[in-house]
């Protein structure tokens, strides 16, 4: 027999078939039958032309080599019988795996590596059964009695029944807990939702409260200014402001008559003015503040006397400067009569020109059969007295008339 393709399986020696560590129990039956009387049944039965000999015959693994026969190269009759039964084997191996057999070489040690690692688990396996087996045989479990397992069993049966019980409960707590747990997550939105009002209240509160004190900083700026414009308005008299009187005349500075009258008339304007802040009425005489032609009226008869003059020296004007002497007369009379009376409301004040009829600090106001020195001395005492009245009018509350 001459060899056409010789392929080498493998460095070891192929498997013995009764190798019990290499090959599946059931492939190790299964070919050791196929050598046996029913082995030849099937090979006549399934593979009659198999002894032909002119038939070319399958690769056989044969002592490590794969041989295949030619018409070139016959082969012996013992040698077909070997052949169809090796043959009949490995159609025999192809049915009962999922490898096609036979194997060319690269094939064979792909099949070999994988079976070897899988005897590899299939070991571990059993020497990890073998070493529990023989842990449980050494561990002397005692045997119990039938009567004790019927024991134990019903103590456990009363643990079941236990637990199923506790596990009812359990469950029935579980829904109560589910509904609070529902009734807590309700509260807690509402808590939220109430939050969120709250917070967009006490935002909108924020913005008042700021306005507000925006307003009443600027109200409190407002009334400082009004407070300090008021001080200022009560330290300015506005009669010093409004009222300046020159009266008289001298030879050495003479004065026109226009300007005397005018100046009379601011004086009428401020005892008038001063009665009516203190609101004190006279007696005897009335003021009629009229500018350069006031007048002073007798309240008895309506008498007018005026408070004015003139430069002309004619007989009508020494009558008239008789009315106006009188008016100055009565004019200082009341200047008295007011002055009497801011001194019984105010035992501190007093006048610093004592009057007395027609005279003030001694000096006439009559301006006829008087020298022009002394009538000009006598009206600066009355300005005095008039400016006294005028700052003890100032520091009273007003009156409403």
């Amino acid at each position: 027999m001459t060899p056409l393709i010789i392929i080498q399986t493998h460095q070891k020696q192929p498997h013995n078939l009764s190798h019990s560590d290499n090959l599946p129990s059931s492939l190790q039956s299964a070919a050791l039958s196929l050598f046996k009387r029913p082995f030849r049944q099937h090979l006549q039965t399934s593979q009659p032309n198999m002894l032909d000999h002119n038939a070319i015959s399958p690769p056989v693994h044969i002592q490590g080599a794969l041989y295949m026969s030619s018409p070139t190269s016959p082969m012996k009759p013992h040698d077909h019988a070997k052949l169809s039964r090796a043959h009949a084997l490995f159609e025999f191996i192809s049915d009962e795996t999922t490898i096609e057999h036979p194997l060319c070489r690269e094939c064979v040690i792909k099949v070999q590596r994988a079976t070897d690692r899988k005897i590899d688990v299939y070991t571990r396996e059993r020497e990890i059964y073998e070493e529990q087996l023989q842990r449980f045989q050494n561990e002397n479990v005692s045997q119990l009695s039938e009567e004790e397992l019927d024991a134990e069993i019903k103590a456990m049966e009363e643990e079941e029944k236990r637990l199923m019980s506790q596990m009812e409960d359990l469950m029935r707590e579980r829904a109560v807990l589910e509904e609070e747990h529902k009734y807590v997550t309700e509260e807690e939105e509402e808590i939220d939702r109430l939050e969120t009002k709250y917070l967009e209240h006490f935002a909108e509160y924020q913005g008042d409260y700021q306005n507000y004190l925006d307003d009443n900083e600027a109200v409190h700026i407002r009334l400082t200014n009004a407070t300090e414009d008021l001080k200022s308005l009560r330290e300015t008299n506005i009669y010093n402001d409004t009222f300046h009187i020159s009266l008289g005349r001298l030879p050495s500075q003479p004065v026109h008559w226009d300007e005397i009258n005018a100046a009379w008339g601011q004086a009428t304007l401020l005892l008038y003015t001063i009665s009516r802040k203190l609101a004190f009425k006279f007696s005897t005489y009335r003021l009629l503040p009229m500018g350069s032609s006031s007048k002073m009226e007798r309240i008895s008869d309506n008498s007018p006397y005026e408070l004015y003059g003139s430069g002309d020296l004619s007989l009508g004007r020494l009558f008239w400067y008789r009315r106006f002497d009188s008016g100055m007369a009565a004019f200082l009379s009341c200047v008295s009569e007011i002055g009497e009376y801011a001194e019984s409301k105010d035992k501190t004040f007093k006048l610093p020109y004592r009057i007395e009829k027609e005279k003030i600090g001694d000096m006439s106001i009559k301006l006829q059969f008087n020298n022009e020195e002394t009538w000009t001395k006598s009206l600066k005492y009355l300005l005095t007295d008039l400016k006294f009245l005028l700052v003890y009018a100032t520091k009273q509350l007003p009156i409403k008339d």
